[in-house]
């Protein structure tokens, strides 16, 4: 069956999308700048929970809910809680572009676990990425000092594939909304308790937090909670290879906001590793384009 066409109301909305995903990446930095990176992300968390709560629907039985307890840490606790450790230590559209290849690591476990077939293109691809990611590692903007930050992304690369295996195995009653929400909601408590285990030395009084700060949260709650809204609509409406790609736009809105936020610029051997990644990461998802099957 061929694919639907996109209008352009639909490509307006899947860039509005990952424009308001990629301005996450530099107000994550500013906000954890004054509060605690695990802490601030479970604030977050909280607030992005409260506000879904009207559009939920109950799973039921216990292995549901296990199976969204999993999903929280893998969707949401482990990967927000690291990117923002990461981002302090790297520019934040380089932690956007590492990000990307969740979609190589999620052919790799497609393989190993459903024997899903590897094509000569998904090689490819995968080669372009790896390439890629050597030239933003071997940057100017990489020091060995915070190398374990790159480490850091790229097991929140792994942990997006994860979840998106896990998300298989999930009573397809629940909307993709729901689920996302319910990992939302069971996500927070896990960041309060990792940041008490591990930052409680470093807390400061949330009264003494900046109004930017504070700021920045709030946009991130609202821009999560739209960008993940519009996403869903266009998966459920759309051919997942053809909204998909879309999201390679995120680096590139991430990039322009450090820009204009934070005064962060690319070198140009990370701008090339950059393009490559997600040259590569496009060769992935575009195996299939113009077929719905």
């Amino acid at each position: 069956m061929q694919v639907k066409k996109l209008s352009s109301t639909d490509i307006a909305v899947a860039i509005l999308s990952v424009t308001l995903w990629g301005l996450c990446f530099p107000l994550m930095k500013i906000a954890a700048q004054e509060i605690t990176p695990l802490l601030s992300v479970g604030i977050r968390l909280a607030c992005m929970s409260v506000l879904s709560i009207p559009f939920l629907t109950l799973p039921k039985g216990k292995a549901e809910w296990a199976k969204l307890v999993w999903l929280s840490l893998t969707l949401f606790a482990i990967p927000f809680g690291l990117t923002t450790i990461a981002i302090l230590y790297v520019d934040a559209a380089i932690a956007a572009l590492l990000t990307e290849l969740e979609v190589i690591f999620g052919v790799l476990l497609s393989y190993i676990f459903f024997r899903e077939t590897i094509v000569f293109r998904q090689f490819v691809g995968m080669g372009l990425a790896f390439i890629g990611i050597y030239l933003i590692i071997d940057s100017p903007e990489v020091r060995i000092d915070n190398f374990w930050a790159i480490i850091l992304l790229l097991i929140v690369a792994f942990c997006y594939a994860s979840a998106a295996l896990q998300v298989k195995g999930i009573n397809r009653r629940l909307s993709s909304f729901s689920v996302t929400a319910w990992s939302c909601i069971l996500s927070f408590p896990w960041l309060f308790l990792f940041s008490y285990l591990w930052e409680r030395e470093e807390w400061v009084p949330l009264g003494q937090v900046s109004y930017r700060a504070w700021g920045c949260i709030g946009i991130m709650t609202v821009a999560s909670l739209i960008g993940l809204f519009i996403w869903n609509a266009l998966l459920k409406r759309l051919p997942v290879n053809v909204v998909l790609p879309f999201g390679m736009l995120i680096p590139v809105s991430a990039l322009v906001f450090s820009y204009f936020l934070l005064g962060e610029t690319l070198e140009t051997i990370a701008m090339c590793g950059g393009v490559l990644t997600i040259v590569g990461v496009k060769v992935q998802i575009q195996r299939n384009k113009g077929v719905d099957k």
